[in-house]
């Protein structure tokens, strides 16, 4: 099940799936009809997946934000992992792009570990999102 949540004052779509060491990733799923309650996955083993929709709160595609809407991301992302108490978080930031990663880090100091693998649960999420409409 997702929830909105407000993160300095911009709405994101999240949900929050399995149990153990966590990955936030991070989506656009953009103007589709489906939501991130609807995607139907499979629970993680031994891993927990925070998704994290940018839809409600930006009205552009991720290839097409200024670096000051990066940078509001960025704090946004930085905030989300304090309401959740999160240390030691991998960020699948793909979807975002490599100066958002430039954007996030200084941020996130140590807590911020860039997910340079994919799983097969990622995977399988991403086909999920790339076969909607």
């Amino acid at each position: 099940m997702s929830s909105m949540l407000r993160l300095n004052d911009r709405l994101y779509s999240v949900r929050d799936l399995g149990e153990g060491p966590c990955t936030v990733i991070m989506m656009y799923l953009g103007s589709t009809h489906h939501r991130l309650d609807t995607l139907i996955l499979t629970e993680p083993n031994d891993q927990r997946f925070i998704l994290v929709d940018f839809t409600p709160a930006w009205s552009k595609l991720p290839h097409d934000y200024t670096l000051s809407e990066m940078s509001d991301i960025a704090r946004d992302m930085a905030l989300l992992l304090d309401v959740y108490w999160l240390d030691q978080t991998l960020i699948d930031s793909f979807a975002m792009g490599y100066r958002f990663s430039e954007q996030l880090a200084p941020l996130l100091f140590k807590r911020y570990v860039h997910n340079t693998h994919q799983t097969s649960w990622i995977r399988e999420l991403q086909s999920k999102i790339t076969t909607i409409d």
